[in-house]
């Protein structure tokens, strides 16, 4: 038996110049381009998103780029960088996460009755359940019917607050969130905890997430109190569908006020009703 040499495999045959190993390099090619559909790049570029290992699939790369080209399926600007030529179709619709690995999106015009898009993670730009998003749809992989996109936009937030719990290490913090639909935790610098201690419920205000991040940053804007107490997991609940859980001081003080005893003339009334 032959030793294994370790080194990785590109997918391509490397021996000769052959009529497969452009079709199979065409193919690889249109399906890199539509699916990043508006970026242009070079070939250098190129050779690294592809992973051409061996030299003489990277000979093939510029004569597969010319036939592209040539078929009208990709283009070349004047600074030699290529990008798809397709002309996608694009819908707006609202992000429905299934799990973390998954979303659908429901398109807006439900007159048109579309079927929902579905968007694997990678494809979804940081978009969040709720959100509303512009989504090209990618050509069809396979033989199953179920489109597929990839969001292009976030064009509405659909929140930025969420509730959770938040663990604190030496160098950084981050918040749990409570929602099931929020699959990524959020970090949070030293210096937005607002007093939050670790293990305790907060809420937190997403401030960025900058593209390339797996994770969105945020910053403490309640300390809601320690997991796990009652009357704070009520707290929580309430916070998470956007009900006060809280009031001003001239508010609460006047409440103070209100006997919890009903007044005698109230109940005689009441009395002079039932007769």
């Amino acid at each position: 038996m032959g030793r294994n040499s370790g080194r990785k495999k590109s997918g391509f045959k490397s021996k000769g110049k052959t009529s497969t190993d452009l079709e199979q390099l065409k193919f690889k090619l249109a399906q890199f381009f539509d699916n990043n559909f508006g970026e242009a790049f070079a070939e250098k570029q190129l050779i690294k998103k592809l992973v051409l290992r061996d030299a003489a699939t990277k000979k093939l790369l510029s004569p597969s780029l010319q036939a592209l080209v040539k078929e009208g399926r990709i283009s070349c600007n004047p600074r030699n960088l290529y990008s798809s030529a397709a002309d996608p179709d694009f819908i707006i619709g609202e992000v429905d996460f299934v799990n973390a690995r998954f979303a659908f999106v429901i398109p807006n015009d439900h007159a048109k009755k579309e079927d929902d898009i579905m968007v694997k993670e990678a494809d979804l730009k940081s978009a969040l359940d709720g959100d509303k998003v512009r989504v090209m749809i990618l050509p069809k992989r396979g033989r199953g019917n179920r489109r597929e996109g990839k969001v292009l936009e976030i064009l509405e937030r659909s929140r930025d607050e969420f509730v959770g719990r938040i663990e604190i290490s030496p160098r950084f913090a981050f918040v749990v969130p409570d929602f099931k639909k929020m699959h990524h935790d959020i970090f949070v610098k030293k210096s937005d905890l607002e007093g939050a201690q670790h293990n305790q419920k907060v809420v937190v205000k997403l401030t960025d997430w900058s593209e390339g991040d797996k994770n969105p940053t945020g910053k403490i804007i309640h300390v809601l109190g320690k997991a796990g107490d009652h009357e704070v997991e009520i707290h929580s609940i309430m916070a998470e569908f956007g009900l006060p859980f809280d009031y001003p001081e001239e508010i609460e003080a006047e409440a103070e006020t209100i006997s919890d005893s009903i007044p005698e003339a109230e109940i005689k009334k009441e009395k002079t009703l039932e007769t």
